[in-house]
């Protein structure tokens, strides 16, 4: 083993980063995260479910890979939900297209691995964000999200951004294709069952 085998890296030093839905929320702590850890960072925000979700999703990702591809590397990672890993309720346009991201992580992983570009996706859960704010604020709905995640607390968009910025740094290189839940745990189970 050389030096450079035992060396990781949690920085992101001078690489390029674009980050689509950075006004506020996840997308924001993804720009600010990035940015502390040394990226340049554009910033790119607009709101449509489908739209954005899964189109805007592969059409960054595909524009993305045309400066990746030439230079025979890359990171991108795509904003999916725990709803693309456990059903919620009543919601199942945005668990399709949150299902549909995560497959797309996958088969962009295998499809660009060979160009060196890891593509991941991760699954936060309820995080306090401006547009899931006026829901968690809600004492029955917080109460009940609260009950339902083991580590007993609504996420923080920093949570995420950190989880970002770790697939973005040179210590993630062998993590593609992955669906990583940033979820306290709640799609590892139903806590406290009245067994």
């Amino acid at each position: 083993m050389t030096d450079h085998d035992l060396t990781i890296s949690f920085t992101v030093d001078g690489e390029t980063a674009v980050v689509t839905g950075a006004a506020q929320g996840i997308g924001q702590a993804a720009a600010v995260a990035l940015a502390q850890q040394g990226a340049d960072v554009a910033c790119v925000d607009l709101d449509r479910l489908w739209a954005v979700n899964v189109k805007g999703s592969f059409h960054w990702a595909v524009a993305a890979s045309r400066s990746m591809i030439p230079a025979g590397r890359g990171r991108i990672v795509l904003m999916a939900s725990q709803a693309a890993l456990v059903s919620l309720p009543n919601q199942s346009a945005y668990t399709a297209s949150k299902g549909a991201i995560a497959s797309l992580a996958r088969s962009l992983a295998i499809d660009w691995a060979k160009h060196g570009i890891n593509v991941n996706a991760v699954c936060p859960t309820f995080i306090w964000t401006p547009m899931a704010a006026p829901m968690l604020e809600i004492p029955e709905v917080h109460a009940a999200a609260i009950r339902r995640i083991p580590l007993r607390r609504v996420g923080l968009p920093a949570d995420v951004g950190g989880v970002i910025a770790f697939l973005c740094s040179p210590a993630s290189s062998l993590i593609t294709g992955s669906v990583l839940p940033v979820d306290g745990g709640w799609t590892a189970g139903e806590p406290a069952l009245p067994l």
